[in-house]
């Protein structure tokens, strides 16, 4: 149990077989496999609407140390999914804000994403938090749609290194 809440394991349909994915709380030795989803999601699945240069600095960020740290001191809810013992996708949630929602590139289309997004709003309703923001990349907007969530404008996001890049603000109510 987390939060009062027992998390379950989920069963996803597959065209020849069933993929079982678990979903746990984060914890810090989850760390460096975080990061490897984080930069093979961002590299892959975002190459079609960012630059090279995006890229490069977007993942730049993305290191080991700085996932324990917002898992064990920032506050953030973190969830990981789990295909066996495989990391195959995280979600982070801070307060109202949808921080991520990643997933490997070789497991998309399976449900995890909309798995992570489940869960935090789960979360978030335990919290008595009914309404979720967030910025999502161009090519997650679709995604997020999907799930309810309504754009509230385009904007640019601005990366430590100073590089820009496009990104979509929207929110859902969970009532």
């Amino acid at each position: 149990m987390i939060f009062g809440w027992a998390l379950p394991t989920f069963f996803i349909g597959m065209s020849d077989k069933n993929m079982e994915i678990n979903l746990r709380p984060a914890q810090p030795e989850d760390a460096e496999a975080v990061c490897d989803v984080h930069i093979a999601s961002i590299r892959i699945l975002c190459a079609k609407d960012y630059t090279s240069e995006q890229i490069a600095a977007w993942v730049s960020n993305c290191t080991p140390e700085n996932y324990r740290i917002a898992i064990e001191k920032m506050g953030e809810t973190m969830f990981v999914a789990r295909k066996k013992e495989a990391i195959v996708g995280f979600s982070a949630l801070f307060e109202s804000e949808i921080r991520a929602i990643y997933v490997h590139p070789n497991y998309t289309r399976q449900r995890v994403g909309t798995l992570l997004l489940e869960a935090l709003e789960r979360e978030a309703v335990n919290r008595n938090i009914y309404n979720l923001k967030l910025s999502a990349s161009i090519n997650a907007k679709s995604f997020y749609e999907s799930c309810g969530y309504q754009v509230i404008e385009y904007s640019v996001h601005t990366l430590p290194s100073g590089v820009k890049i496009p990104c979509v603000d929207m929110e859902k109510s969970l009532v």
